[in-house]
């Protein structure tokens, strides 16, 4: 097929980052010693270009007019879930973000969740997750079909929604539509992290309690008191200078911390030596988190004695 009949569009090029240009010239190096590339992919009768973008411009790189070319049925929408399909195998696959958004543009253009799961090989799941996620942005309406009955989702003011991502929507949107809304504005209010709206969400089904106290519940403290602060830096700041200045057992002999990591300077350790000295920088790594998570939590000082 003639190069200069197909017709390129730049939104079928999905990666973020757009062509790779040291991956064109790879192409190129192999085409001019003659190595066979698999034909591109073009669709509808104005060819426009689904799969192989690289390959076009390796081609043209090296002076070629024509590329072999497989022809398909359709228009855009077919061409974006072929460029989709074809870039979600391979050694270059497409990122979790770039795939979500050609789902998204399939999803807004009206294509049902099953046409596009058949069509770009993407699990059901992940295609219904998008799928709940628009809806609630008020983007676009969960497709009926007679294979999946889909639970209704409360679309939720911009102010609300631009807090919370896909994954936490979809979260969201599994609750009883009632407490949809209420669970959303008060996750967004305090910027609740995904982990933490789904422990909310049990908290609530245990608990019987409302969303917002069990947002509440969940939500992340970072300001603490200056004297609770004060209180866990010190605490730690001794712990710390223990660990650091008590001698231990280490190759059959006592060392600080210090003098331990001198001697395996000076003399090397074999396996097992390395193996004592895992486990006690593990001990200092406990010590650590510990405290931050301590400090992160804002659960106080009891937290950590």
């Amino acid at each position: 097929m003639l190069i200069e009949r197909i017709k390129l569009d730049p939104t079928l090029q999905l990666r973020e980052g757009g062509l790779d240009r040291e991956r064109i010239e790879d192409m190129r190096v192999a085409i001019a010693d003659g190595v066979a590339m698999p034909p591109v992919v073009v669709v509808g009768p104005d060819d426009l270009l689904a799969d192989g973008f690289h390959r076009v411009y390796s081609y043209e790189k090296e002076g070629k007019t024509e590329i072999d070319a497989t022809h398909v049925d359709g228009g855009y929408n077919e061409a974006l879930a072929i460029a989709i399909r074809a870039n979600s195998n391979g050694a270059k696959q497409l990122t979790r973000t770039e795939r979500k958004e050609g789902i998204k543009r399939l999803l807004v253009a009206g294509w049902t969740q099953e046409r596009i799961a058949k069509a770009t090989r993407v699990s059901g799941s992940t295609v219904s997750n998008i799928g709940t996620s628009l809806a609630m942005r008020g983007t676009t309406t969960l497709a009926d079909s007679p294979k999946s009955h889909r639970k209704p989702v409360t679309v939720l003011p911009e102010a609300v929604h631009a807090k919370l991502d896909d994954t936490t929507l979809v979260r969201i949107a599994a609750v009883p539509i009632e407490q949809q809304q209420e669970l959303a504005e008060a996750a967004a209010k305090v910027d609740l992290s995904e982990p933490r709206v789904r422990d909310a969400i049990r908290t609530m089904k245990e608990r019987g309690i409302s969303p917002t106290e069990a947002v509440d519940l969940h939500r992340e403290r970072t300001i603490l008191p200056p004297l609770i602060t004060g209180d866990i830096v010190t605490f730690m700041r001794r712990r710390v200078e223990v660990f650091l200045t008590e001698p231990f057992r280490f190759k059959e002999r006592d060392f600080t911390f210090a003098e331990a990591l001198d001697f395996v300077v000076e003399h090397g350790i074999g396996y097992v030596g390395t193996r004592d000295l895992a486990d006690t920088l593990a001990s200092a790594s406990v010590v650590f988190d510990h405290a931050a998570t301590t400090l992160r939590s804002g659960r106080g000082l009891k937290a950590v004695q």
